[in-house]
């Protein structure tokens, strides 16, 4: 693993962007998956209320748009950087951003039936999340 005092500037913002959005993603999926319903944020006092019981967090656009934002980063990381991790992390992180492409057209289009979409953007984005922080511990490790 590169160090990260020897990448240039972009590379290096890049990649604590990638693991700040990892680590928000997974922040979302806490917040989603939580049983407790006072730290829903849709049923808080004063929030904004979506009108379903997950509350506006486990909406499918913000799922797809978290993920897309984290996709951003590692395709920067992984043309700053030019790290083979960095671009196996790319890799892996394109048919992730299809699938929740797919969930948001189906969040869209499709009006009866039984929905997979939301569900499955939110199972990539969770797995590409955890994917990115493990990448972040294994540079820590391997820095120190």
């Amino acid at each position: 693993m590169t160090d990260a005092t020897l990448l240039p500037r972009p590379a290096r913002t890049a990649r604590v962007a990638s693991y700040l959005l990892a680590g928000g993603f997974l922040a979302l999926v806490a917040l989603a998956v939580l049983p407790t319903e006072a730290l829903r944020v849709g049923s808080l006092p004063g929030a904004p209320s979506s009108g379903s019981a997950g509350g506006f967090l486990a909406a499918v656009p913000v799922l797809v748009l978290a993920t897309f934002a984290l996709w951003l980063t590692l395709v920067a990381r992984a043309v700053w950087a030019e790290s083979s991790a960095d671009v196996a992390i790319a890799a892996f992180a394109t048919p992730c951003l299809i699938v929740s492409g797919w969930g948001l057209y189906e969040y869209y289009a499709v009006q009866a039936g039984v929905r997979w979409g939301g569900l499955l953007s939110f199972v990539v984005g969770t797995l590409l999340s955890v994917v990115v922080v493990a990448d972040a511990v294994s540079a820590r490790v391997a820095s120190s």
